[in-house]
């Protein structure tokens, strides 16, 4: 599990709040807890009603995806050697 809570700049009545789990098991029993309890509580206290989403990710790709789809014939540059670093994470 991973969260992150963000703010909008200059407004300071939005704020999300983001939860990552890493599977359906873990999310239904950190709904079922004392903490979420708490997070619905806080989002209870705004002046506007909050609105709650949860998004099933079903695929994620990576960089590679980038570099097949820019490689394909016609669409991208000339073929780039296989070892050739095309983006450094930071």
């Amino acid at each position: 599990m991973s969260c992150e809570i963000y703010t909008e700049v200059g407004s300071g009545c939005t704020i999300l709040f983001s939860e990552h789990w890493e599977d359906e098991a873990a999310l239904s029993e950190h709904i079922r807890s004392d903490i979420y309890h708490r997070v619905l509580s806080a989002a209870e206290l705004s002046s506007t009603a909050p609105e709650i989403r949860f998004y099933r990710i079903s695929d994620t790709r990576d960089l590679e995806l980038v570099r097949q789809l820019r490689l394909a014939v016609g669409t991208g540059p000339p073929s780039v050697p296989e070892d050739t670093i095309l983006a450094k994470k930071v």
